[in-house]
């Protein structure tokens, strides 16, 4: 980051005499690389079997481009954004998902063209095409479910917005710059929770930078007053909007008070070492090697500068003489470790909260490439000096665990989708989800519902139809229960009211069925006995492990109450 600082009007400047560079080889070499990745994770993002929330996503976006309504009709503990996005994917293409698709390959292009916008404000031209390079292998990996219709596609796009707006207003002093960087991180909060992580490390380094002045104190509370305006604007038409669909209440419960039951979902805490050794182990960090050393070398090299400004400062200014911070770096940490904070908080390991952790660190990673660089371009740097070279190798070599395990994971999902042309009709193998879904749609007319026992969006978005229930499974109603959002009896209520035609749950949920009935949560244990009662399994229509249960007959001797 030393290429970078401020002059006497607060903007970020180059230093003189380092060479911009050229910017259309580092743009050819980003979208080279860039596009083919972001083609292979798209691929597996929308065809692989193990995908569960983008489903949920698109089937909520289903119904409420149907008319339902967020919070009371279908429920999830997010804020609408994502959700209202999946809407708006299948507005767009007459009913179908492949509108969702397109909003997720546009939104994942986006944002590696965002990222080079990012961290072309940091470093040259070369350094901004690796770092965007970079971006494509680790933000487009599979491993963290990189490019799904997922409420981080959107997020870390809404992030890097907002960065961008906001290295850009210290070049350009334009109001806009600021209210736009408020905007996109209202955005982002839209999408999930910690979505306000990144406006967060804004304010934080605004109020850093007035304290230790490098801008007046006065010019950083009008800038943090603009960014909060933009923040508040995105905030007040979201709530306008919920309450004039009577949902304001709703929306609160489920974002606010639910959410607090989620977080605490695990029996265990931090204090226990299984705890983090799960976190440790589905985090994907061992594909994190190269961003993590670029990360760390970074950091070395930072504090090594800053001891030797404090020398030279104590020689040539005197005591107390206040001294300008590192402005990106500044930044960049302060974003990194807020999500850093965001992912260990997180209710379950997985490895997809690691999202919004990549942008800080691979833009702070990004530094230490620039520092190498030097006053060359890229491949001049590489011819003359050893070091560089070794060090690309290097690199190579710690990237190239995650490129292979991303282009292993979509050989597995190639085999088992088989996609072909039979004619000039594209054909793919449909998932046990879709079997099951599609079966359903063929056998209900389009006023029956259906409901879920587990979580199987995947067969709800396939056979759109509604669901019995607001909560697409026991567990949610569970949770809502718990947090006092729902009464215990809700699920149950919903299934005996509306009587879906048919009940979609594991083989090894409906052998534990029985136990549920007696022994379960008091929420799952009602619906379990209605199950029980008004429910028969369909042996002949279990799909690869789910199973159908069929209303009886009224004048079956097994539908009656049980003594």
């Amino acid at each position: 980051m030393s290429d970078m600082r401020t002059n006497d009007r607060g903007e970020i400047e180059r230093i003189a005499g380092q060479p911009a560079g050229r910017e259309w080889p580092a743009v050819a070499v980003a979208a080279i690389v860039g596009l083919p990745l972001v083609t292979v994770s798209q691929f597996i993002a929308h065809l692989s079997d193990g995908v569960l929330d983008d489903h949920l996503f698109g089937y909520y976006g289903w119904r409420i481009s149907e008319g339902a309504r967020l919070y009371r009709d279908v429920w999830d503990h997010k804020p609408p954004g994502t959700f209202w996005i999946n809407a708006a994917g299948f507005w767009m293409s007459g009913g179908a998902y492949s509108g969702v698709i397109a909003i997720c390959a546009a939104t994942q292009v986006a944002t590696l063209g965002i990222l080079y916008c990012v961290a072309r404000q940091l470093f040259r031209p070369s350094a901004t095409g690796v770092v965007t390079v970079l971006g494509a292998v680790y933000l487009a990996h599979s491993q963290f479910f990189g490019g799904g219709n997922r409420s981080e596609t959107y997020l870390v796009a809404c992030q890097l917005g907002a960065a961008f707006l906001y290295l850009r207003g210290w070049r350009r002093r334009r109001a806009w710059h600021w209210l736009g960087a408020g905007v996109l991180g209202g955005a982002a909060f839209l999408m999930k929770q910690n979505g306000v992580s990144a406006l967060a490390a804004i304010l934080i380094h605004l109020l850093a930078a007035g304290t230790c002045g490098r801008i007046e104190a006065r010019q950083a509370l009008g800038r943090a007053v603009q960014i909060m305006a933009g923040f508040a604007v995105i905030v007040l038409i979201t709530g306008i909007v919920l309450v004039a669909q009577g949902l304001a209440g709703e929306a609160w419960n489920a974002i606010v008070t639910a959410n607090r039951v989620y977080l605490a979902i695990e029996p265990t805490g931090a204090a226990d070492a299984s705890w983090w050794w799960m976190r440790l182990e589905r985090s994907g960090l061992p594909l994190l090697k190269l961003p993590l050393l670029l990360a760390v070398a970074a950091v070395a090299r930072h504090i090594a500068s800053i001891a030797g400004a404090s020398r030279q400062a104590a020689r040539t200014h005197p005591p107390g003489a206040a001294e300008g911070m590192p402005l990106p770096m500044t930044l960049l940490g302060t974003w990194l470790v807020l999500e850093v904070l965001c992912a260990i908080a997180a209710p379950l390991p997985s490895a997809h909260y690691v999202v919004p952790v990549l942008p800080p660190l691979l833009l702070i990673g990004g530094s230490i490439i620039n520092a190498i660089i030097l006053e060359g371009g890229l491949l001049e740097t590489i011819r003359r000096r050893a070091l560089a070279t070794a060090l690309l190798v290097i690199g190579a070599y710690f990237a190239g665990d995650a490129v292979m395990a991303q282009l292993q994971r979509a050989s597995v999902v190639w085999w088992a989708r088989q996609p072909r042309f039979e004619g000039a009709r594209l054909v793919i193998e449909p998932t046990a989800a879709e079997r099951a879904g599609a079966d359903l749609n063929a056998d209900t007319e389009p006023e029956e519902c259906i409901q879920c026992w587990d979580y199987m969006p995947g067969v709800s978005l396939a056979a759109k139809r509604l669901t019995a229930s607001r909560f697409p499974d026991h567990l949610r109603a569970e949770w809502a229960a718990a947090a006092g959002v729902a009464t215990p009896d809700e699920f149950a209520s919903a299934l005996r009211a509306a009587a879906p035609s048919y009940i979609v749950i594991r083989t090894e949920s409906l052998r534990g069925l029985s136990a549920h009935a007696t022994t379960g949560n008091p929420s799952t244990a009602e619906a379990a006995k209605v199950l029980l009662k008004d429910y028969t399994p369909l042996p002949a229509r279990t799909i690869e492990g789910i199973a159908l249960l069929g209303r009886r007959l009224s004048d079956d001797p097994a539908n009656r109450p049980a003594e």
